[in-house]
């Protein structure tokens, strides 16, 4: 393990006496089939956050284990728990995580979620929260970007979909996300072109779902896109 720091770093592995609610909380994290990642970590110095960067290529994980990976954070001092979310760097083959409590133990894990939707290219078929269900219009690849149809991918995100006959645009909502999506307009950073077949609205599913804290999980020799929400 390996770390990059503001404060002051203590790793090391104790012999720790964790309250029953911690232990109960992770008892029922392994029942949803969690693993730890690594052992327990200090961290000490002055209230000033710190990036942990810990190397995870030789763990041999899934592309789903290290798309949620988490950390969890354990105070000594007041007994309490939670679990934060870092950042893995595909590339480099590291987890981020970034601390901000002095005194702090804390354990390594993924866990793995119920998918949200997952849809299989030129197949009117999918599957919302493991439910089958039946579409109007079958997913397709395009400019090598995964199209789905906007009211699927919205309304399972919980947001609202809205088309401008006017303009040819459509537009999602949530909360105080608006995404536009304007038909034959190629999106920013590359991400693909909305378009309509058969009178209704498909969008590439990427550039939807990281706009509503979701990934999405591509299977190429199945064909299929999984999308979770985080």
């Amino acid at each position: 393990m390996s770390t990059e720091t503001g404060a002051s770093l203590v790793l090391s592995h104790l012999d720790l006496e964790l309250p029953a609610s911690f232990i109960a909380d992770m008892l029922q994290r392994d029942a949803l089939n969690a693993i730890m990642l690594e052992g327990i970590f200090v961290l000490s110095g002055d209230n000033i956050p710190t990036t942990l960067r810990v190397y995870v290529g030789d763990l041999n994980l899934s592309d789903e284990q290290l798309v949620t990976l988490v950390a969890l954070e354990f105070n000594p001092d007041t007994g309490q728990h939670e679990v934060i979310r870092g950042v893995f760097d595909p590339g480099r083959n590291y987890f981020y995580v970034e601390l901000d409590n002095e005194g702090v133990f804390g354990f390594m894990f993924y866990e793995r979620p119920v998918p949200l939707l997952r849809f299989t290219i030129g197949e009117m078929l999918y599957y919302y929260n493991n439910a089958p269900q039946t579409g109007d219009v079958a997913p397709f690849i395009s400019a090598n970007r995964t199209m789905v149809p906007i009211r699927v991918i919205s309304e399972a995100l919980g947001a609202t979909p809205r088309w401008d006959s006017a303009t040819r645009t459509a537009y999602i909502y949530k909360d105080d996300i608006v995404l536009r999506l304007p038909m034959g307009v190629p999106l920013p950073g590359g991400m693909g072109t909305p378009e309509m077949r058969n009178n209704r609205v498909l969008v590439p599913v990427r550039f939807v779902i990281e706009n509503f804290e979701a990934v999405t999980l591509w299977n190429s020799q199945l064909q299929e896109v999984t999308v979770y929400v985080l």
